[in-house]
């Protein structure tokens, strides 16, 4: 039989946790200050008697997140939120992870105190899923009801969107470097340490607190405002050189958006690069300049006509790669999506070139 006792860290003053039992192991849902632990293991043959283990001190322990299990796809699957400073967690096709709990605080995100973010989340069971993160702002290793940041159902398997409401500095929110708790439960309102989750999973993160706002970046070139309307850009002609468009965009809605370039060039290429999209300080896009030498992370690619589409280390307007498209008899089409806000304005740059002239040539930029 085991015994498990615990004690101020020191004092040695010991304890009983619980009642004796066949467990050789203790789990503790969280602890308020240091605190020395040890365990006395019973013997009743040839007579009772006990060992005692050798006494282990535990500073500081977050509580451990409870659920039954995962196994039947409640994941947090994909976990995307966009930061300050160009930090991101961009945390892709993670799975259910072993005792539905996963220490993801080597992804680390700045935010703002009194701003709102958005981000994406997806799980792999597609109905009744309930989802919340909370920031442990006083660092005291419980997540209170106070700390909770954001919360929403998920009903299918693709990415939804989330808002991250950061309060303002003061009798919650802290700055500096604090764990971030995501946690997904099947079929009722998660809670980051109770037992009464059932099926899901939760994540740890890592999240910066600023003490400032940072510089918002002015766009390559002067933008154009567009107002909501879902059409950017569009051109059946070009130029050999790279050009720069930008422009202002203000979202009619909170949720999902999509960027979308539309190209089609029958006698040559089209050249793209140096995508981005900017919410104030905070870039919405990766892969951008496409210099993770493919399409992923982050683009997708549809209507591939004759297989022209590629990216490419020729011609790039900065760094090593580029988008390039030679698209005949239809156009192809690259996306990526992201979170917005409601009456947010989102300033859109791009460069484009091509070498090309005729009537088969065409660019649409799109943002709906």
């Amino acid at each position: 039989m085991y015994q498990w006792q615990s004690s101020p860290t020191g004092q040695n003053i010991w304890s009983n946790i619980s009642a004796p039992s066949g467990s050789s192991s203790l789990a503790i849902g969280s602890q308020a200050s240091s605190t020395d632990y040890q365990c006395r293991i019973y013997v009743m043959f040839p007579a009772l008697m006990y060992l005692t283990s050798s006494v282990v001190t535990v500073i500081n322990a977050y509580c451990a997140p409870r659920v039954v299990s995962c196994s039947s796809q409640d994941t947090i699957n994909d976990f995307i939120l966009m930061g300050e400073v160009s930090t991101q967690i961009y945390d892709l096709a993670t799975g259910c992870s072993a005792n539905s709990y996963d220490n993801r605080t080597n992804e680390s995100v700045s935010l703002v105190a009194n701003t709102s973010y958005a981000g994406q989340v997806s799980t792999q069971y597609s109905s009744n899923e309930q989802f919340a993160i909370w920031i442990d702002f006083n660092d005291d290793c419980i997540f209170e009801a106070s700390e909770q940041v954001a919360s929403r159902s998920l009903n299918a398997t693709y990415l939804t969107p989330f808002i991250i409401a950061i309060p303002a500095i003061g009798s919650v929110a802290k700055t500096g470097i604090h764990r971030m708790r995501a946690t997904l439960a099947y079929n009722l309102a998660p809670d980051a340490c109770d037992a009464f989750n059932t099926y899901g999973e939760t994540h740890d993160y890592t999240v910066n607190i600023l003490t400032y706002t940072p510089s918002i970046p002015t766009p390559p070139c002067a933008a154009v405002s567009v107002g909501s309307a879902s059409s950017l850009y569009a051109a059946s002609s070009g130029t050999t050189s790279y050009t720069c468009k930008a422009y202002s965009w203000t979202s009619p809605r909170t949720g999902s958006a999509t960027l979308a370039f539309q190209l089609r060039n029958d006698p040559n290429y089209w050249y793209v690069d140096d995508v981005s999209v900017y919410d104030k300080g905070v870039q919405m896009l990766v892969n951008g300049g496409f210099e993770s030498g493919s399409f992923s992370p982050g683009w997708t690619l549809t209507g591939n006509c004759g297989s022209y589409s590629t990216i490419t280390n020729v011609t790039p307007h900065n760094g090593t790669y580029c988008f390039r498209d030679g698209s005949t008899g239809c156009a192809d089409q690259i996306s990526q999506s992201f979170t917005v806000i409601a009456g947010q304005t989102y300033v859109v740059s791009f460069w484009t070139a091509t070498p090309g002239t005729g009537s088969g040539i065409s660019i649409s930029v799109t943002l709906s």
